[in-house]
């Protein structure tokens, strides 16, 4: 892998790392300027249906990512470098949840959890340049 594919590897997990971090702020200053309807019966129901589809993603970016591991090993760069960032496209997409949760019931507190499991994903997925730069600075221990 060449340093520039390296390079685009890192720009492009940060740029979904960045993204998921803007939303609790985007969230925090939006429902403090407005105050959208809020629907408990309506919010119970998106509060379930998000979660599921966070299940759901969060096995699908696990598996994109293995996909791209595998074809990263095989020799086959670009696929394995689109398998990660649809992997992270998908973390990313929980934050979203979160954003919309918390748009409704007009409580940035109630995003916390789809921020914090987009986040998390989206570090457990890191790019392969990232992870065998941390296998190769760790000592070995005899």
């Amino acid at each position: 892998m060449t340093t520039e594919q390296k390079r685009l590897q890192l720009v492009l997990w940060g740029a979904f790392v960045v993204g998921v971090a803007v939303y609790p702020t985007a969230l925090t200053v939006i429902v403090h300027q407005w105050r959208p309807p809020y629907d408990s019966d309506i919010l119970a129901r998106l509060q379930v249906d998000c979660l599921f589809g966070a299940l759901v993603q969060t096995l699908g970016a696990l598996w994109f990512a293995r996909r791209g591991a595998a074809m990263l090993a095989g020799g086959h760069e670009p696929q394995g470098l689109w398998s990660f960032a649809v992997a992270w496209a998908l973390s990313e997409a929980i934050g979203l949840y979160g954003l919309l949760v918390g748009l409704w019931r007009g409580q940035p507190e109630v995003s916390t959890l789809f921020f914090t499991w987009a986040i998390a994903l989206v570090l457990v997925l890191r790019p392969p340049a990232v992870r065998r730069h941390a296998e190769a600075s760790t000592p070995e221990v005899s």
